[in-house]
């Protein structure tokens, strides 16, 4: 039997986490720090995102006059007294009046002074990607705060490692690829109700060829006996009624059977199909 062409809703896309996390990674890339990018969203119970931010340095600070380096003899000619975190820049860039009750998705665990940040701010849990600095000072007083603050931090555990971003995939066609049933999305009727099928048509086409190679035989034998040039004089072509009886006969020893009826083209010695049932 053929199978059935199906549109259905996709089944790759993404859903909130990771979209959510993905939307903090993607702000990442805003930042110009050479060493460390990290993005953060904050998203409301509606799922709305309320806030976006990257690490960077403060509004009308020129990040080219500022240090970006990690080390240096003074710690006033390292980015630390001057960049601003992803935390703070998503807090007070958000678009509504507060963010109390929300949730920050960042990809790196905040340090103790975004810990207060999140806490004066009312979010109630944080999602991130990364700990690597677990077992800094700042890290472990910033899990100190959340713990006494009730805050619920995790984790993020992504269903997928990369989503790639493809601008031209726009004007390319919709790969909307053809899903046909298989056992593995059918119900256990349904596997039977195939097999059945199947087994029933295979039995039509040997019925079939049975009657096509008699009837060749019948045009050997006339031929040979009494010297007709035209073989088909005496030939019973094999019809769409035959065909019919056939899948008839068939369909009523299940009447609750959908059958398939082959219909074979003899001009064309092609085949359509088509359901009887």
């Amino acid at each position: 039997f053929g199978s059935e062409m199906l549109c259905k809703k996709r089944e790759d896309y993404l859903e909130w986490p990771e979209y959510f996390m993905a939307v903090a990674f993607l702000s990442a890339q805003r930042s110009k720090d050479p060493n460390s990018q990290v993005g953060a969203c904050i998203v409301n119970s509606e799922n709305k995102i309320v806030g976006i931010g990257y690490n960077g340095m403060p509004n009308g600070c020129s990040d080219d006059l500022l240090p970006w380096t990690r080390t240096a003899q003074s710690k006033l000619d390292t980015k630390y007294p001057y960049v601003c975190h992803a935390e703070l820049n998503a807090i007070m860039n958000k678009n509504s009046a507060d963010v109390k009750g929300c949730s920050m998705y960042v990809a790196l665990f905040p340090c103790n002074e975004c810990a207060k940040l999140i806490i004066q701010a009312g979010i109630k849990e944080v999602i991130f990607m990364s700990d690597k600095y677990h077992d800094s000072p700042e890290m472990t007083a910033a899990r100190r705060l959340f713990d006494l603050a009730g805050i619920i931090y995790r984790k993020f555990k992504p269903k997928c490692n990369k989503i790639i971003i493809d601008f031209d995939s726009i004007n390319g066609r919709p790969s909307q690829k053809p899903l046909r049933h298989t056992t593995a999305s059918m119900e256990p009727a349904q596997i039977t109700l195939a097999i059945r099928s199947t087994v029933n048509t295979t039995r039509i086409i040997q019925q079939y060829m049975q009657h096509q190679n008699l009837a060749k035989r019948n045009r050997e034998r006339i031929s040979f006996d009494k010297g007709l040039t035209n073989g088909n004089a005496n030939f019973l072509p094999v019809t769409e009624h035959f065909l019919t009886a056939m899948a008839q006969q068939s369909q009523n020893a299940n009447s609750s059977q959908a059958w398939i009826f082959c219909n074979f083209t003899e001009a064309s010695e092609g085949c359509s199909c088509s359901h009887l049932g």
